[in-house]
């Protein structure tokens, strides 16, 4: 009887540690893996999302994971947008501000122009102001338009103002049509003023449905006075951000609901300190853990399809491996959630992670002139 369940009990166990082997083995890497991609289902399609995964060695013993997140616009179907893109050229953008602001703003013409139907006006503003183009969906001539800016002047609001009010002299309000100004500055207003702000209530009493939306650019965080009272809504940009800033005052895309990425530390050889050692530039980072395994949750709930974002976690690898040759996955598995205003759900999972490799390897030839003796000609070192 006694032999019979010592038989039983082998039949239960054998298997069980086998399947721990295997599993075991299975997890075993062989190479460094710096970078792993993850993405929806669909990738490029409006409304979907791409991650880059990587990581990277920081110091000894101390490792950077990075998330690089792009997500595709997506808009309301069957509605247009008209743009008036009010730019600023006065002598303060010059440098590379103004290389990035160029840039950003043929982004986003190349996204809103691809679309029929859609349609952008270009106007500049230095110590005067000029209509660069009435209401084209000709995105080349636009980039070119865009390309051909140059630095001058000083800052006059007011004449940037007046010359929205004579692009929209006749216009007619289309169905389905979006009206927005879109106002890019970097400076305080320094001529003719305070007239900029009876033109800006004049313009609202004329097109009460047209938007007009400020965005300061590299003049920190805190709104000035002097663009609040010339719009209706205000973004604060830098030249990280502006890309992102203008897309989400420029047009109306879908918001995410919820977009909340998951992401498991390896607990065998990984540690995050605190919750000060992750950096977002965007959304919400909490640390916890779950099943024994530290939890990362990066929330990027209310944010418009199309946003870009990064998360950079320093983590520590831990001591008893500081002195050996090996291979270390940096993750577990994640798990990213979003609801893209109930049009697009879904939830992914993944194992794939970076893995990182101590110990390398440098192969030279020292190439060394021949009056030179006593070094190596070519060796392997740590």
């Amino acid at each position: 009887m006694n032999n019979k369940k010592y038989l039983y009990a082998l039949f239960i166990i054998i298997p069980i540690i086998i399947f721990f082997v295997a599993r075991s083995y299975s997890l075993t890497y062989t190479q460094e893996i710096r970078n792993v991609e993850i993405e929806s289902n669909d990738y490029n399609d409006p409304g979907s999302w791409h991650i880059d995964k990587s990581a990277k060695w920081t110091g000894f013993g101390k490792a950077q994971i990075e998330f690089n997140v792009e997500t595709v616009a997506k808009f309301v179907e069957g509605r247009n947008i008209d743009i008036i893109l009010v730019f600023d050229i006065s002598g303060s953008m010059s440098g590379d501000k103004f290389t990035q602001a160029i840039s950003d703003a043929k982004d986003l013409t190349n996204a809103i122009l691809s679309i029929s139907g859609n349609r952008i006006a270009l106007i500049t503003f230095d110590t005067d102001s000029e209509i660069v183009s009435e209401f084209t969906n000709n995105k080349n001539t636009m980039l070119d338009y865009l390309d051909s800016l140059e630095i001058k002047g000083a800052t006059n609001y007011n004449a940037a103002l007046l010359k929205v009010d004579e692009v929209l002299d006749g216009y007619t309000e289309r169905s389905n049509t979006d009206l927005v100004t879109l106002f890019l500055t970097d400076g305080y207003p320094n001529q003719d003023i305070p007239n900029e702000k009876a033109t800006y209530r004049i313009l609202k009493d004329k097109y009460p449905y047209m938007t007009i939306n400020g965005v300061q650019y590299e003049m920190g965080d805190v709104i000035i006075q002097d663009i609040i009272d010339i719009s209706d809504n205000q973004w604060s940009a830098n030249q990280e951000t502006l890309n992102n800033i203008l897309f989400e005052a420029a047009v109306s895309p879908v918001r995410y609901e919820s977009f909340v990425i998951s992401d498991y530390i390896n607990k065998d050889y990984f540690t995050v300190n605190s919750v000060n050692d992750i950096e977002v530039s965007r959304g919400e980072v909490e640390l916890t853990t779950e099943n024994g395994l530290q939890k990362v949750i990066w929330t990027l709930d209310n944010n418009i399809s199309g946003f870009s974002a990064k998360m950079k976690i320093n983590v520590d690898l831990k001591s008893e491996y500081h002195e050996t040759d090996g291979f270390y996955p940096t993750n577990d598995h994640e798990t990213i959630d979003y609801n893209l205003y109930e049009e697009d759900e879904e939830s992914v999972n993944s194992s794939l992670t970076p893995v990182l490799k101590t110990n390398y390897y440098v192969i030279y030839d020292n190439n060394a002139p021949s009056e030179c003796t006593g070094l190596p000609t070519y060796q392997n070192e740590t």
